[in-house]
């Protein structure tokens, strides 16, 4: 979209909770939270008690564990 007081496009960042994460992952909601205690999962963001993963880091993420075989990665 268009800023208005800048006058350019700028991105719009996509948030979502824990549990759309995971349905877009395919994993349960526990194993998202196991994760972010590990450093295994995408990252996240934390404020306060609220954890938000955005869309783009949940892609990216997905895509740096893409195999073509089990023992060649893409």
């Amino acid at each position: 979209f268009v800023c208005p007081e800048k006058g350019s496009y700028m991105a719009i960042r996509m948030f979502v909770t824990t549990r759309q994460a995971a349905k877009i992952l395919g994993y349960a909601e526990k194993t998202l939270r196991n994760w972010r205690v590990s450093g295994e999962g995408p990252v996240f963001i934390r404020r306060s008690h609220s954890v938000r993963y955005e869309l783009s880091e949940i892609y990216a993420w997905a895509d740096a564990h893409r195999f073509r075989t089990t023992g060649h990665k893409v």
